[in-house]
């Protein structure tokens, strides 16, 4: 791997994550999940290959737990969206229990060109123009999902809240978290005492 970005940890089942966006000559962008017993020994990685989609383009991936059941959630790059027109979307998908693995079909949640309120962008370099919808984070309160996500408004980049009623569910907007200079979202609680 060349480059890694975008880290988040994670507790579960009494061990730490670290899931990481990296790039890989032969395989693009992807995120891979690393594991340790303790937060403060180092990280192996769990298997070595991305959890994120064979042949897509991915980034910023998040695991999420609820109701007994592991999902990972991630982007598809917009520059190279696995739909092929720019626009950039956070999808979610179930993982194993063991989290080596993904179960079943990854479903777009998200899309910043049918979100409302991201404005398109233009890559300097080639000049392609999308729309982004990156940095996912997610929580459970009182039976609602909460799923913050950045994406570029008019107001310049921002965080933004969705909620839902289920993981596959219909994530509708509430608010601007950030709304401009944010960054991606992510808050960590499990620290041992």
């Amino acid at each position: 791997y060349s480059e890694f970005w975008a880290p988040e940890l994670h507790k579960v089942n009494g061990k730490y994550y670290l899931i990481v966006s990296v790039f890989r000559e032969d395989k693009g962008r992807g995120s891979v999940i690393l594991v340790s017993d303790k937060i403060i020994e180092p990280f192996t990685f769990l298997t070595g290959e991305y959890i994120t989609p064979s042949g897509w383009s991915c980034l910023d991936a998040t695991i999420f737990t609820y109701q007994g059941k592991n999902y990972l959630y991630f982007s598809d790059e917009w520059r190279f969206s696995v739909t092929k027109d720019g626009d950039g979307g956070i999808f979610v998908v179930e993982l194993s229990q063991d989290l080596k693995e993904t179960i079943g079909e990854p479903k777009k949640v998200i899309s910043g060109k049918n979100c409302g309120f991201a404005r398109e962008i233009v890559d300097v370099f080639t000049g392609e123009k999308g729309y982004v919808a990156e940095g996912p984070f997610v929580k459970e309160i009182d039976g609602k999902i909460e799923l913050y996500w950045s994406t570029f408004s008019h107001q310049g980049y921002c965080v933004v809240k969705n909620v839902a009623k289920s993981v596959f569910g219909a994530y509708e907007f509430e608010r601007f978290v950030v709304e401009k200079d944010g960054g991606h979202a992510m808050i960590f609680t499990g620290l041992d005492k």
